[in-house]
């Protein structure tokens, strides 16, 4: 598990129980604003630019971290957001097919704010696994609440 203790602190007793991560392009749903996205992509992959989403679920929280990079290392920027799992409306997934040959599996979590669909990174077994599993994290949380 990676070290993400240097973007956020833990609280006390607060224990990291899953990880998501994807990339983070365009994920509109018009095939031109698709198309759009994946040049966009392309040369953002060549000049070392990327945008990074990794959704950390503990025993008492989702935190969501958001890096842009340059030179595919150094950070351009980073946001990070800590949410209740009473903020977090759905969770599911996504698959979307371009150019008729290729398929990218998404992670959508859904807020009354933000609505986030993150290029999966894993196979689609592996997503349907954490899809599940944040799923039941997320109600034992809210069941503890109570």
């Amino acid at each position: 598990m990676k070290n993400y203790k240097k973007y956020m602190r833990l609280q006390e007793n607060e224990e990291i129980i899953k990880t998501v991560e994807g990339d983070a392009y365009n994920t509109s749903a018009n095939p031109i604003l698709r198309m759009i996205g994946f040049i966009v992509r392309i040369i953002s992959i060549c000049f070392g630019l990327r945008r990074k989403i990794h959704i950390i679920i503990t025993n008492k929280r989702v935190v969501l971290i958001k890096f842009d990079k340059f030179l595919w290392v150094f950070d351009s920027g980073i946001s990070v957001l800590g949410m209740t799992p009473r903020s977090i409306h759905t969770i599911g997934y996504g698959m979307v097919r371009s150019l008729l040959i290729f398929k990218t599996n998404y992670f959508i979590l859904k807020t009354s704010s933000e609505n986030i669909m993150l290029k999966f990174v894993g196979k689609k077994d592996a997503l349907y696994d954490a899809v599940v599993d944040v799923n039941t994290v997320l109600e034992q949380i809210k069941s503890q609440d109570v």
